[in-house]
Parts: structure tokens; C-alpha cells; sequence
């Protein structure tokens, strides 16, 4: 188990990089609809993880948990 220091370090790392995250997603859609598709999509991102987290299949995490990243750099590229 993570002791509190460490665990606060990584909910601020979260923290920043959801908000360095509306950066691009603003600059590619907007800020109109920019930041509430860069959520929507970090939405269906969580969702694939969580549901590969399925006890049966757990070596499909570390695969599916690197996707999103370079997937939504291509998108955001156009």
C-alpha cells in the first residue's frame, strides 16, 4: 500500500495533466467543444480500462492502458 505522500504526488500529477490536457483539446476543437470532447474521450478511455480490469483477463490491462495516449495525439493531430 502507498503511503500518503506518494499518493498525493500522483493525484496531483492526475490533476495536472487533466488540466495541461484542455490545452490541445481547446486548440483542436475550441473551447466551446474542445474540453468536453477531450473528456468525453478520457470518459470512454476509462471505461475500456475498467472493464479490462475483468479479473479473467488481467494482462490486458498494460496494453489497453497505453493506447489512449497516442491515440488521442493522432485524433488531436487531424
Amino acid at each position: 500500500m502507498a503511503s500518503c505522500s506518494i499518493n498525493r504526488e500522483w493525484r496531483g500529477l492526475g490533476w495536472a495533466m487533466l488540466v495541461l490536457g484542455a490545452g490541445p483539446c481547446a486548440h483542436a476543437q475550441g473551447w466551446a467543444a474542445g474540453p468536453v470532447m477531450g473528456l468525453g474521450a478520457l470518459t470512454v478511455a476509462g471505461l475500456l480500462l475498467a472493464l479490462a480490469l475483468h479479473p479473467c483477463r488481467p494482462r490486458r490491462v498494460v496494453p489497453l492502458a497505453w493506447t489512449p495516449p497516442p491515440a488521442g495525439l493522432r485524433v488531436a493531430r487531424g
